[in-house]
């Protein structure tokens, strides 16, 4: 049996099931019902937006309509000035603004897919393996969610990282986020959902772990991989903590908070520099939102 098939046999054992559910749980919802959820998710929404909403309409305005009071929420004259000053201050740079974006971009795009593949394998033996030492070892890792890695670790990180010789690097900058704990509970509570029958199903069928992993496992927990990747793309693209680095590796977060933060006249500069640097995030998490939806409602995964 070619692994193709063998796939699609155990898969096809559970989707019927689960859209059969899913089907008797819309018909039973009542219109009410809906429409108050509707209006509880536009309120969640709204209020959500509003801050970004707040920055946009700030860098925009000129210098006599920031100050207003109270604020107002409308532009009488937009402007795109906060945007030029953007331009104009970084050419004072001794880096070029371009070096910065490519930073944060390799830095963003590397640990989002290590992260991933990390959580990923090192979820999958918690959820589905038995090994000796693994519900002590798993409550090490739940104790750890507690602490705040940049607080508690961030001299040993430092000293380890000196030992190693990789300050100045872009090591530095990618290593300490691949191993975070959050992305690990994630996948290994979204792994947990799976049928252990579906892997017991494969291990029969004679297909490996790491096949069973490949061809099964992880098609299946694609909502949960889609969301740690936009969890781990924000927080590395919005990284602009410059501790042991020079200023060539300074990510562009950094940058444009330095050309920002200078004065209290600045501040519609400070609203520009905020809307640049959450555009790829908010980018990527409506790319991937779609695929997340789609990919939770056709999983298969019996809820």
């Amino acid at each position: 049996m070619t692994e193709r098939k063998l796939i699609k046999k155990i898969i096809t054992r559970n989707s019927g099931e689960a859209d059969q559910a899913w089907k008797r749980g819309r018909q039973n919802r009542s219109a009410v019902g809906s429409f108050g959820i509707l209006l509880l998710v536009l309120f969640v929404a709204v209020f959500m937006f509003f801050p970004f909403y707040l920055a946009l309409i700030q860098s925009f305005k000129p210098m006599n309509e920031l100050f207003y009071f109270p604020p107002r929420l409308y532009i009488l004259r937009p402007t795109v000035r906060h945007y030029r000053m953007i331009s104009a201050l970084s050419e004072s740079f001794f880096v070029p603004m371009t070096r910065y974006a490519f930073n944060s971009a390799l830095v963003a795009v590397t640990v989002t897919v290590g992260n991933v593949l990390i959580a990923s394998l090192a979820a999958y033996p918690f959820a589905k393996g038995d090994f000796p030492g693994k519900n002590g070892l798993w409550r090490v890792i739940m104790a750890s969610l507690v602490f705040y890695g940049g607080v508690a670790l961030g001299f040993t990180r430092y000293l380890v990282m000196a030992y190693m010789g990789i300050i100045n690097t872009y090591l530095c900058v990618i290593l300490p986020p691949l191993a975070e704990t959050m992305g690990l509970f994630l996948m290994k509570q979204f792994m947990g959902e799976i049928p252990d029958a579906m892997i017991d199903s494969s291990r029969i069928d004679g297909a490996t772990e790491f096949m069973t992993f490949r061809m099964i496992v992880a098609p299946l927990v694609k909502p949960a991989i889609l969301t740690l990747s936009i969890f781990s793309f924000s927080a590395a693209w919005g990284n602009a903590s410059p501790l042991i680095y020079t200023e060539n590796l300074k990510a562009l977060p950094a940058a444009l908070m330095q050309i920002a933060g200078a004065n209290v006249a600045r501040q519609g500069v400070s609203a520009a520099a905020s809307v640049l640097v959450v555009i790829p995030p908010a980018v990527f998490f409506l790319l991937a939102q779609s695929s997340v939806i789609q990919t939770m409602s056709h999983s298969g995964i019996k809820g």
